[in-house]
């Protein structure tokens, strides 16, 4: 970020280190010991390495361990898994030209071994039946920028990855046939080597899962302020259940309003709202998400996203990170919105009326607008009236309105306000429609 300061601290370690410069493979399965062979430096006679993953790492997030290789502790070097069966692909002397691949669904952990090499996997497919297609390599610090095809059993390419060169590939095949279909995979440059390793999985439906990221990494609210954690979910095919987020780890103090993800929807807020009366310390959290699927748990941690700038770029982008934390500040912001009740059920052709608080941040002339109010994630079967709270009152009021034919159903809003180009949330509201 071309920055410095009292904080920006280092320590520089020389001599004959042992490093890790590749495993292989690159991952496996959560809650299994993952037996990898190296390649690096100064690591001696060491050729191999069992790493126990644990059950609750993030599916196909970064693991870092720091193994002792030689009686020295190498540099630490990341592991990735998820819970598909995983297949490692055959090593380079004994492997047909398409390696025939197990029942779908599954990862493959490869390898590029050479300039200019393809490897290819081939798998059969129903008539209807889609696959989804992703191969990672970045993510888990392999030197490898992969390029996909996907054929057919003559030979001809139906799809590729061109579209999505400088990211990790997805392709869904909805195949135009039943019958044998293979997957292509080669580095963009061409090149290859023990650090050019992937991790390929290969989806089909029946296959209930999803994954979730976070953003911000941060939040940092000031007196009585509410923020919030922006949560999107990836689905497989055929997967829309209901998954309901949490979040672990908060400092105390900061309330949580942590909603439902709905059936077939991909996002939602969580409020968090700090305390009024005092600042709290940082505490790293983590935001999690349950789904049953035909009568099992189904948890996944989500990974945070941070919004920063790349070395050289200008604009700031989302990226993923290690870590999400929360705490508080003493800051005390323009205005905050609070709502009375937090939680409403109405029937339908009911009406409900809440209040709506506003604390103006005090002796600031710029607090005193008017201020408009909105209501964001409320379904169609449910109306609002929301007129702006006054200039200087301290409280103005939402009114929901269930139209008769609503079915019986639960949901989270979010209740925002704007003053000027101050735009503050309330915590997040819960409504009910009860038949």
């Amino acid at each position: 970020m071309y920055r410095g300061g009292p904080g920006f601290v280092y320590a520089v370690s020389i001599g004959r280190l042992p490093a890790i410069t590749a495993l292989f493979p690159p991952g496996g399965r959560r809650g299994e010991v993952l037996a990898a062979s190296l390649a690096g430096t100064n690591l001696g006679a060491a050729a191999s390495l069992a790493i126990p993953l644990p059950a609750e790492m993030r599916p196909e997030g970064l693991w870092w361990v720091a193994p002792t290789v030689g009686g020295r502790t190498a540099l630490p070097v990341a592991v990735t898994a998820n819970d598909l069966p995983q297949f490692v692909e055959p090593l380079r002397a004994a492997r047909p030209p398409v390696v025939s691949l197990p029942a779908l669904p599954v990862t493959v952990n490869g390898r590029i071994d050479g300039p200019r090499e393809a490897d290819a996997y081939q798998f059969a497919l129903r008539a209807g039946q889609q696959a989804v297609i992703t191969v990672r390599a970045r993510s888990h610090g392999s030197r490898m920028d992969p390029f996909v095809r996907v054929l057919d059993a003559s030979g001809k390419e139906l799809m590729n990855s061109e579209e999505q060169v400088g990211r990790e590939p997805t392709l869904v095949l909805n195949p135009p046939s039943p019958g044998t279909y293979r997957v292509e995979i080669t580095s963009i440059d061409n090149k290859g080597g023990p650090d050019y390793t992937y991790r390929a999985t290969i989806l089909v439906p029946g296959t209930p899962d999803f994954s979730l990221t976070a953003t911000p990494d941060i939040v940092s609210p000031g007196r009585g302020q509410t923020m919030l954690i922006t949560v999107a979910a990836a689905r497989t095919p055929g997967f829309d259940a209901p998954i309901t987020l949490a979040v672990e780890g908060l400092p105390p103090g900061v309330e949580v309003v942590a909603p439902v993800i709905p059936a077939g929807r991909g996002e939602a807020q969580i409020t968090l709202t700090a305390p009024a009366d005092r600042a709290v310390p940082p505490s790293l959290v983590r935001v999690v998400g349950t789904a049953r699927v035909e009568g099992r748990e189904i948890r996944r941690v989500a990974e945070p996203w941070g919004i920063l700038p790349r070395p050289g770029e200008g604009q700031p982008a989302p990226r993923p990170v290690e870590f999400q934390a929360v705490w508080t500040t003493d800051e005390v912001p323009l205005y905050t919105l609070a709502l009375e009740p937090r939680q409403v059920s109405l029937k339908p052709g009911e009406s409900v009326t809440l209040k709506v608080r506003a604390h103006r941040k005090p002796n600031d002339g710029n607090a005193n607008p008017a201020i408009a109010l909105e209501v964001k994630g409320l379904p169609p079967q449910i109306s609002v009236e929301a007129p702006p709270i006054p200039e200087k009152a301290a409280e103005g009021t939402i009114k929901l309105t269930a139209v008769k034919e609503a079915p019986a159903l639960r949901v989270y809003a979010l209740v925002s306000g704007k003053l000027g180009e101050n735009v503050q949330h309330a915590p997040g509201l819960a409504v009910t429609v009860a038949r």
